[in-house]
């Protein structure tokens, strides 16, 4: 719904919907009315239950995306953007859907009120601020370097790079070992569906919405999280097969 919105660049519901404010109830079901009219979405009506289901176009638009931020990771311009605000006491729970926000843009905190980004994130962070009617308060600036600090040195200090490499880790190795383990009469639509498709690609995305992305020089030498990703493409074209 936000991409198909235009709000932010990056598709992350389940984490962007509970910072909630712009985005209230009427405001989505006007969206899905919208995305059904475009062709994105259809209705399905199971046991009184009505379910959401994205259209092979909508697949297309949300493929389409994933595919550009990947792109857009690969490459850095050596600037650093950082955004410093500072929100009024009386509307602290304001303060807390901004930060909300930027971790899930990806930028990394360097104190409560002062975060970076290595990415050009400035029309998404001022059309959030413009919803939250805290656009005086927002104050974003790029920054050539940071004097006495190596570019990795800053990501290793404002983003937990070792924990998103230990759960890239844990997960190739969960379900590696539960396909190894897996007799190859059970590896049918039924098992990839439930087991593989759903809970591998489930886990993957979850471990993924907490991935900033960062730009290769920024990562440590053998980052996992590449491993992961062709791991997890490797297993959804197995998935596709099995379905032919």
């Amino acid at each position: 719904m936000m991409l198909a919105e235009g709000a932010i660049y990056l598709l992350r519901p389940r984490t962007l919907f509970p910072v909630g404010l712009p985005y209230n109830c009427s405001s989505i079901l006007a969206t899905i009315h919208r995305m059904e009219k475009a062709g994105l979405l259809r209705k399905e009506n199971r046991e009184r239950e009505i379910f959401l289901r994205l259209t092979d176009r909508g697949r297309l638009l949300l493929e389409e995306h994933r595919a550009g931020h990947s792109a857009a990771s690969s490459s850095w311009d050596h600037r650093w953007r950082v955004v410093v605000f500072d929100v009024p006491e009386k509307r602290a729970n304001i303060r807390l859907y901004l930060r909300s926000f930027l971790k899930t843009l990806g930028f990394g905190k360097m104190q409560k009120s002062v975060w970076i980004s290595p990415y050009d994130r400035e029309e998404q962070v001022r059309e959030f601020s413009r919803k939250l009617k805290i656009s005086p308060c927002v104050f974003q600036l790029t920054v050539e370097k940071f004097s006495g600090f190596k570019a990795r040195e800053l990501a290793e200090a404002f983003w937990d790079i070792r924990r998103l490499q230990n759960r890239y880790r844990a997960f190739i190795q969960l379900y590696r070992g539960e396909m190894e383990r897996a007799p190859a009469a059970t590896l049918d639509t039924s098992f990839l569906r439930t087991r593989l498709f759903n809970n591998l690609m489930w886990d993957y995305q979850t471990i993924l919405n907490q991935d900033p992305q960062l730009p290769a020089e920024l990562l440590p030498p053998h980052w996992i999280g590449d491993e992961a990703r062709l791991f997890a493409e490797r297993c959804r074209s197995q998935f596709a097969g099995n379905m032919l």
